[in-house]
């Protein structure tokens, strides 16, 4: 233990003796090591029966608001990061005298400073799955806007998972540089020089609180040479003399210290150490990319949770930014439009012109429902229509009433010659039966027709026919009687008996009375359907 070491030892001793208790439940059992600034101890947790690591701050430095503040945050850094490869933080408290302390996993291992001593320079397998490892912790710091400023082999302890297998825990995120409001870390002063020397940056040496991810992209790049060589990049007696060579001399090349890498290796080493951050990796994912060709099967489950890492805060600033855009947008005083040019002065009391409310913007309206209602009207009115031309037949015409069958059909039978007599025989005289159905139930009989010799004895009517026609008076009385319009049976008396009815009014006529026969909604629609079927059918066969 060097002189500082002993220092912080005893330091701590005079405030905490093996067996005191902390927080009421953490008994310090010994020693893991220490520091310029603080101890780490061993302790047992009486409640959960188990091991874990106690750091503490000097007592001295404890009065330090700078160096407390520092404390805390390196707990609130490490707490925020959920990847295995950082220590768990279990608890924050602090002393009686106000010293802060922070209670941690208990590591089983060593750093990777400590394998280099006892083994030597490590495989390219080797080597690059632990920096791979290290970069899922980093990964996830950077997305939180952490960037650590201190990596190197004593910050990356290598333990075992449960299976065996080697697990690299990034530690002590004390000098960390977070990511406040404005940018800027309040914690590091213009001239303050944080971080190791061997592994620090060009632009951490110059302004330790303007370096950003890029800065620990280089400290990786050193850190995965010195793991291949067992020497840093840059080596120099004094530290002012290793800060001239970081920031005026060229790094080593890999093969030069030790031959038989792969060029590419040299490459990715070389462009991380590039003393212009913007000729560097632009962030912990490109330089896991890098290494994809050369690193081993293990390593590639790191290589893809590094690069689901990269793609989700990529996703998140993608998502940002559209809200930002529209809260400047909103946050934005609105303009008024210029004023027209005027010969006149405006008063001074004139009120401002209030920006133009912009037209609304024109409503989508589906036209599918209208062109729907249109077509069903379409074929209710075109069915009204062929039932009109139906019931009323091609000679116009209003409906007939029952109680006018017999008139039609008296007004068919010939002239007494007295009325010849009284009235000459003009040649319109001849549509007399048709302008008495063209007003039907208004029509009374003259007392010269009245008089008239019956039609069985003067029109040659067979007795069947008015027998039929009788029959149809009937059934047109009891249809008057139930308001059942007669309408078509009516007009087929005067069509069918008077024989003027053409081809095309009597094929009018013969669909008529077939629809009535067969759909007819009441027997006697159906009957008066059937007694005109009748009547055609013995109108055409006399024809014949």
């Amino acid at each position: 233990m060097d002189a500082g070491g002993r220092t912080a030892q005893s330091e701590v001793e005079r405030a905490l003796r093996v067996g005191d208790v902390l927080g009421g439940k953490y008994v310090i059992t010994g020693e893991i090591g220490a520091g310029g600034m603080g101890i780490v101890l061993t302790a047992d947790d009486r409640d959960l029966r188990r091991t874990v690591a106690v750091k503490m701050l000097l007592p001295h430095l404890a009065r330090d608001g700078e160096a407390t503040a520092r404390f805390l945050r390196e707990a609130r850094a490490a707490a925020a990061i959920q990847s295995e490869h950082v220590v768990r933080i279990l608890v924050v408290d602090r002393l009686e005298g106000g010293a802060p302390y922070i209670v941690m996993e208990h590591l089983r291992g060593s750093d990777l400073a400590g394998l280099l001593r006892e083994r030597g320079p490590l495989s390219a397998d080797e080597a690059i799955d632990y920096v791979l490892q290290a970069c899922e912790a980093l990964a996830e710091a950077h997305a939180l806007g952490v960037v650590h400023r201190d990596l190197k082999p004593q910050n990356l302890f290598l333990t075992r998972r449960a299976d065996g297998s080697p697990l690299v825990k990034v530690l002590d995120f004390g000098i960390s540089k977070g990511a406040p409001a404005d940018g800027r870390d309040s914690l590091t002063g213009p001239s303050a020089v944080l971080g190791s020397p061997l592994y620090m940056s060009p632009e951490q040496i110059k302004s330790p609180r303007d370096v950003d991810v890029r800065s620990d992209v280089w400290s990786l790049g050193v850190v995965l040479f010195e793991l291949l060589t067992g020497e840093p990049v840059f080596r120099a007696a004094t530290a002012s003399a290793v800060y001239a060579m970081i920031l005026s001399e060229p790094a080593r090349p890999l093969t030069t210290v030790r031959p038989g890498f792969r060029p590419e290796l040299e490459q990715v080493i070389l462009r991380c150490v590039e003393k212009d951050p913007a000729r560097r990796y632009a962030d912990i994912g490109q330089f896991a990319r890098a290494l994809t060709p050369l690193a081993p099967e293990r390593a590639q489950r790191s290589i893809q949770r590094i690069e689901r890492i990269v793609e989700a805060v990529a996703a998140t600033d993608r998502a940002s930014a559209v809200p930002a855009r529209i809260a400047e947008a909103i946050a934005a005083p609105p303009q008024a439009p210029p004023m027209p040019a005027s010969t006149h002065a405006a008063p001074a009391y004139a009120p401002a012109m209030p920006a133009p409310t912009p037209p609304p913007a024109p409503r989508t309206v589906a036209w599918w429902p209208f062109a729907v209602a249109g077509g069903v009207v379409v074929a209710v009115l075109g069915a009204a229509a062929i039932a009109a031309f139906l019931f009323f037949g091609a000679r116009g015409g209003g409906p007939v009433a029952p109680s006018s069958v017999s008139a039609v059909t008296t007004a068919v039978a010939p002239a007494t010659p007295a009325t010849s007599a009284s009235a000459p025989q003009s040649p319109g005289s001849a549509a007399a039966p048709a302008s008495a159905r063209s007003v039907p139930g208004h029509a009374k009989p003259s007392p010269s027709a009245s008089a008239a010799p019956s039609p069985s004895a003067s029109s040659g009517l067979s007795p069947q026919d008015l027998d039929l026609s009788n029959r149809r008076a009937a059934a047109d009385e009891r249809d008057m009687a139930a308001r059942r319009p007669g309408d078509v049976f009516a007009r087929s008396n005067g069509f069918m008996l008077d024989g003027k009815a053409g081809d095309q009014e009597r094929s009018v006529l013969r669909s008529a009375c077939t629809l009535m026969k067969t759909i007819g909604p009441a027997p006697i629609d159906r009957e008066h359907g059937e007694l005109c079927l009748e009547a055609i059918d013995r109108r055409e066969k006399r024809g014949k």
